[in-house]
């Protein structure tokens, strides 16, 4: 199985290099507690999208540079349609439905340890960001998990028409939320904001000016 892995690894990482090289990551220490095996809680990183390629990227990362225990949540079609990613631990929620999604939750708890972290990305009607069915599903899973879990934005942006395509990762500052006892909004709500501003201030920094040196690069 884990050659089999490594496979899978390297095939994503082939087929993101046909579109860019270049990585900027930027706040990478604010995973260092998932890094060094000594987190006291899980870690939910909810993630601007774009496409097919962030989740590949997600799992690159995970296990290259980043050196993550990670688990990355899909939709059923994206697991179908790309089989091979259920080898690098992908886990399929259904966050449009709720009977699928009540059925396939309690597999996925069973897999959560405190030192966990799981890539949620936005879908739903607004792609790059905002209050999607993925964002209310983080929320009922943080409900349902009954201890406490860290909870950070993350904006991702590719620049592919430039003269070295690259990608730009953005990880905001993770905060602990125990599990809402009542209603799910104020906590969809919440992270909504957060990406979303994360997400524009990303943007603006990226179309008026030159990275700037918070951002550190690796090359795929």
């Amino acid at each position: 199985m884990e050659l089999l892995r490594r496979w899978v690894v390297a095939r994503l990482r082939r087929r993101i290099r046909e579109l860019f090289r270049h990585l900027y990551l930027r706040q990478v220490e604010h995973l260092q507690p998932w890094q060094q095996q000594r987190a006291t809680m899980p870690l939910v990183l909810y993630c601007s999208h774009n496409g097919w390629s962030d989740v590949a990227l997600a799992i690159v990362l995970s296990y290259g540079p980043l050196q993550l225990p990670s688990l990355f949540l899909v939709t059923p079609h994206q697991l179908e349609r790309f089989s091979i990613l259920r080898y690098c631990r992908a886990v399929a929620l259904q966050w449009n439905s709720t009977e699928e999604f009540e059925l396939q939750l309690p597999a996925l708890l069973q897999r959560i340890r405190p030192g966990s972290v799981l890539w949620v990305f936005a879908t739903g009607e607004y792609l790059s960001a905002g209050a999607t069915e993925a964002l209310l599903g983080c929320a009922q899973l943080v409900q349902r998990l009954k201890h406490p879990v860290a909870m950070a934005p993350v904006a991702w942006h590719y620049r592919l028409l430039q003269e070295e395509p690259a990608c730009y990762i953005w990880f905001g500052t993770p905060e602990r939320f125990k599990p809402p006892d009542g209603a799910l909004g104020p906590l969809v709500q919440h992270c909504s904001r957060r990406l979303q501003e994360l997400y524009q201030r990303q943007q603006l920094e990226l179309y008026t000016a030159p990275p700037s040196g918070a951002y550190q690069r690796y090359r795929l």
